[in-house]
């Protein structure tokens, strides 16, 4: 190959939006129950688009206040690094592989709503034990132990195709009881 010719379009368009009202059928649900949450979008140029998602609270879930939150792929990467820092840093280069893979399954056009729960379980290094018994996580959180822990993070999610990237976060606190 010699060289090579391409013709390029660039159009702009904003698909920026930003989400306008979040309404949940309840705020107070028992374990095991689905919650509705409707999502209203505005786009700078579009009219405002409703999205209807559902999420089904666990049924072994203690009853407290528990934060469920409506975001876009920003917020959403912010809470992943929060959360599970360690699928972000590459130590050798299948690593590196792996962290780069992990972040480009962000999708910039999803609507991303998750439910925080309580941690529970440990990752050791990039190991993770989800469901480790307590008494378990005692012997692996030792101070002797040079390996890194930290508390497994559980939450729920959900996202949906909106075709827009959303800059804002909602976040709504619900009650489980008994």
């Amino acid at each position: 190959v010699e060289s090579m010719e391409f013709d390029i379009r660039i159009v702009p368009k904003d698909i920026t939006s930003h989400i306008w009202s979040a309404d949940v059928s309840d705020t107070k649900v028992k374990a095991g129950e689905k919650i509705g949450i409707d999502v209203v979008i505005e786009s700078v140029r579009t009219q405002k688009k409703k999205y209807r998602v559902d999420i089904e609270i666990p049924k072994d879930l203690n009853p407290g206040r528990y934060d469920l939150t409506l975001c876009g792929s920003r917020d959403y990467e912010q809470f992943l690094l929060k959360a599970v820092p360690y699928r972000f840093i590459g130590e050798t280069l299948p690593d590196l592989i792996d962290a780069l893979r992990d972040t480009l399954q962000v999708k910039r056009d999803k609507l991303y709503c998750y439910l925080v729960l309580p941690s529970g379980g440990i990752t050791l290094e990039k190991a993770e034990l989800p469901y480790l018994p307590a008494t378990k996580m005692l012997i692996f959180q030792s101070s002797t132990r040079p390996m890194k822990t930290q508390l497994y993070p559980h939450w729920i999610e959900k996202n949906l195709q909106t075709g827009t990237v959303v800059i804002n976060k909602k976040t709504i606190r619900i009650t489980v009881e008994k």
